[in-house]
């Protein structure tokens, strides 16, 4: 492990997690900073093994550390809280014509609307 991943992947006393918690982590949750996908390494330079003598592994996200510091949320987690921002979203931009200029359109009257079809 280089230097630079030291930096962002070590907490103090990391606790570390088996193979299949680190693969199922991996699989089933993302950065609950960035939503981003998380990866593993193996602690072998720290003496890391489980009670059987296995070798564990620490869970990162390249961008904002060790999810044992930096914590974790599930996938399913992340894509109900998009389709709730999905929702709302229309209804914001709505209620931000100022900053969003011409890219909304204002609401228009039925009367405005026919005349603009030439009725």
């Amino acid at each position: 492990m280089d230097d630079e991943l030291e930096d962002f992947t070590l907490v103090p006393d990391p606790e570390g997690f088996t193979r299949e918690e680190a693969d199922r982590i991996i699989k089933d949750y993302v950065c609950p900073v960035c939503h981003g996908q998380l990866i593993s390494f193996r602690m072998n330079d720290l003496d890391g093994k489980d009670k059987y003598g296995y070798p564990l592994e620490v869970v990162v996200c390249t961008e904002h550390g060790n999810v044992e510091h930096i914590g974790r949320v599930s996938v399913n987690s992340v894509s109900i809280q998009l389709e709730e921002s999905y929702y709302h979203f229309d209804k914001v931009i709505r209620n931000l014509p100022d900053l969003w200029g011409e890219l909304v359109p204002t609401k228009k009257s039925a009367d405005e609307i026919l005349k603009e079809l030439g009725y």
